[in-house]
This record gives structure tokens, C-alpha cells and sequence, in this order.
């Protein structure tokens, strides 16, 4: 009678298929309460970065393709700084001749 089996997964809990972590006894079989818990808020925390990263990635290819411009090119952050900073350029207002 073995301990059983477990499945295989990265720090994360990230099984290597698109969509699916495990966490706890399942890919830990020796894990006591106190490492299947921590396991499943690992797996979790990695599991919401990920809803969050694809989300932004899908908001991102949308105002792509609506606007037909990049997302955040360096056109935009040029005219950004313009308008918060205006003369200070990057944080230089008080500098003369470079010193």
C-alpha cells in the first residue's frame, strides 16, 4: 500500500496546463493541514495574478485594436510627461546648464 499519487506543479501550484493549479494533498501527499493551507493560498494568489494579467492583456489587444495605435508607445508617454510635467521634463525643473 503506497501513499498515494500527486500531481506535479511549480512553486505556484501551476500545473503546466493552461488553466489548472493544484494545491495541497493533491500535489503533496505528505503535506500536513498547516502545508496544504499555505499551498492553497499560494495556488490562489497565483491563480488571481493570472485572471488579472489575462483580463489586462485582453483590455490592452482591444484599445489596440479600437484605436489602431499602441497601447503605451513612447509617442504616448512623450505627450504624457508633456502634459504632467510641462517644462520640468522628467523631474529637471532647477537645473542649469546641466548642473
Amino acid at each position: 500500500m503506497g501513499i498515494g499519487e500527486q500531481v506535479v506543479v511549480d512553486g505556484s501550484g501551476f500545473t503546466g496546463v493552461a488553466g489548472v493549479w493544484a494545491a495541497g494533498n493533491v500535489s503533496d501527499v505528505m503535506a500536513g493541514v498547516p502545508q496544504a493551507m499555505a499551498a492553497g493560498v499560494g495556488a490562489a494568489a497565483a491563480i488571481n495574478m493570472n485572471l488579472l494579467m489575462t483580463d489586462a492583456g485582453r483590455a490592452a489587444a482591444w484599445r489596440a485594436a479600437v484605436s489602431g495605435a499602441e497601447v503605451f508607445g513612447g509617442a504616448m508617454e512623450a505627450e504624457v510627461s508633456r502634459r504632467v510635467l510641462g517644462p520640468r521634463v522628467h523631474g529637471s525643473e532647477g537645473l542649469v546648464d546641466g548642473r
